[in-house]
C-alpha cells in the first residue's frame, strides 16, 4: 500500500464514481479500479459496494477515509518541508567563546539576511564540547580554533587570531619576556579543554615546559579582572582582552621567540551531508572581503 493508493481512495470516496475519480486524477479508469481492488485485497475487506454506475462506501471505507485524509495531509506537509529543506530548514552552528563573541554575530547576521527562512541555532561553548557535539550530531558546523581533531572530522580554515600575555598595570614583569620567565609568575588560565588553554599547553610542550596554574576559570572576564587586581598574569585570546588593554585596565606583554597566532577552522563530521545553506554559511565565513560586506 502506497500514498498513491491513499490518494486514489480519497478521490473515489469523494466522487463515488470510478470514472469521475479517474478524470480528477488524470488517470485511466482501469488503473483506478485496479488500485481500489489492490487495497481491498491487501486489507481483506470491501471498501465500496457497486450499485450500477454509482458506488456506496462501506462502514470500513468510512473509517478508512478519516485516516487516509490525515495521512495525505501529513505526507504533503512532509514533502513541502523536505523539498525546501536546503533553503528553509535548520542550521546548527557552534562556536568557541572568542569566535562566538566577535566573529559569529557578524557571520550570522549576513547569513540570516540572505537566508531568512533558515532557522539558525547557535551554541557557544568550549572547543572540546563542540567537538563532542559534532561527533554526536548535535551541531552541523563548529567554528573553533585550529588544533588536533578526531579522524572522523574535517576542517576548513577561515581566519585567525593570536594569544596575548596580559599583566597587572603596575606589575614588575618586563614588556618582553621569555616563555620560561612567564612561568615565574602566578599564571591564570582558561579551563582544560578550552581552545586557548589547549594552544598554550601545546606551546609549553613544544618547549619542554609545564605549568600548574594559580587560577583556572571558564570565564575570560574573571581572569582579566583577577589580572587587573594584581593576582597574576594570563595568556588569553587577543580579541577578548584588547578592550581591557586599550582601556588601561591591564598591560600587554610579549613572549619572545614563540608564535602565538592561531587559525580559525570550520569543523564538521566528514560524513555529514552539507545542505546548500550550510555551504553558503561556509562561503560567508571564508570570504576574504567579508569585513567589507
Amino acid at each position: 500500500m502506497t500514498i498513491r493508493h491513499i490518494r486514489i481512495f480519497i478521490a473515489v470516496y469523494r466522487a463515488m464514481n470510478m470514472t469521475r475519480a479517474a478524470e480528477e486524477l488524470h488517470m485511466a479508469q482501469p488503473a483506478v479500479t485496479r488500485a481500489i481492488q489492490e487495497m481491498e485485497n491487501y486489507y481483506g475487506v470491501r471498501l465500496f459496494e457497486r450499485l450500477g454506475r454509482h458506488l456506496a462506501a462501506t462502514e470500513c471505507a468510512k473509517e478508512l477515509y478519516g485516516y487516509a485524509v490525515h495521512i495525505d495531509d501529513t505526507f504533503a506537509v512532509m514533502e513541502r518541508r523536505l523539498r525546501g529543506w536546503d533553503t528553509a530548514g535548520v542550521l546548527r552552528v557552534g562556536a568557541t567563546i572568542a569566535i562566538g563573541n566577535y566573529e559569529l554575530p557578524r557571520i550570522a547576521r549576513r547569513f540570516q539576511v540572505e537566508n531568512p527562512d533558515v532557522k539558525l541555532r547557535a551554541r557557544v561553548a568550549g572547543a572540546s564540547a563542540l567537538i563532542r557535539a559534532i561527533m554526536a550530531d548535535e551541531v552541523d558546523l563548529a567554528l573553533i580554533e585550529g588544533g588536533p581533531l578526531p579522524g572522523e572530522m574535517v576542517a576548513q580554515p577561515f581566519g585567525g587570531d593570536r594569544l596575548t600575555l596580559i599583566a597587572p598595570v603596575d606589575s614588575s614583569i618586563p614588556e618582553n619576556v621569555s616563555l620560561r620567565q612567564v612561568l615565574e609568575y602566578p599564571l591564570l588560565l582558561r579551563e582544560p579543554g578550552s581552545a586557548g588553554r589547549a594552544a598554550f599547553d601545546r606551546l609549553l610542550q613544544e618547549h619542554g615546559l609545564s605549568v600548574e596554574p594559580a587560577w583556572e576559570s571558564v570565564s575570560t572576564q574573571a581572569l582579566v579582572r583577577a589580572v587587573a587586581a594584581g593576582l597574576g598574569v594570563a595568556v588569553l585570546p587577543d580579541a577578548l582582552v584588547r578592550g581591557d588593554i586599550d582601556a588601561g585596565r591591564v598591560r600587554e606583554c610579549h613572549i619572545e621567540g614563540v608564535r602565538m597566532e592561531r587559525t580559525y577552522v570550520i569543523a564538521r563530521h566528514k560524513h555529514k551531508y552539507l545542505t546548500s545553506c550550510a555551504k553558503r554559511f561556509i562561503e560567508i565565513c571564508t570570504a576574504k572581503n567579508f569585513d567589507a560586506q
